[in-house]
């Protein structure tokens, strides 16, 4: 019989192409936060996937919906102690300061998580 793991977390963090001003960021922040992202969960799970999607939200800051284009990364876990969420929370807090965000949205099981 094959061993099989089961990895029964899911963990999306959604990473914006705008900042909280609607205006549209840099090719290279964003891409360097990509890059940051990914290499996070790659490190905390093992890989992580990228889905281009489309995101709407009501703006505090500007007080309309936005739309925008924003990347999805998701990784799935076996294990997800406190230990791993801190580390999501420290890249949440990193996307939202360095990406000028009102907040990051985060999922995980399907719950989502405004940090």
């Amino acid at each position: 019989m094959k061993a099989y793991i089961k990895l029964g977390h899911k963990i999306e963090v959604y990473l914006p192409s705008q900042d909280k001003h609607g205006t549209i960021l840099d090719d290279d922040r964003r891409n360097a936060m990509r890059d940051r992202a990914a290499t996070t969960l790659s490190t905390l799970f093992g890989g992580c996937t990228g889905s281009n999607a489309v995101g709407y939200y009501k703006s505090e800051t500007l007080g309309t919906v936005q739309t925008e284009n924003i990347l999805v990364l998701f990784s799935f876990a076996e294990r997800l102690d406190a230990w791993y969420v801190e580390q999501l929370d420290r890249l949440a807090h990193d996307i939202k300061s360095e990406l000028a965000q009102e907040s990051v949205m985060v999922t995980i099981d399907g719950t989502a998580i405004f940090m």
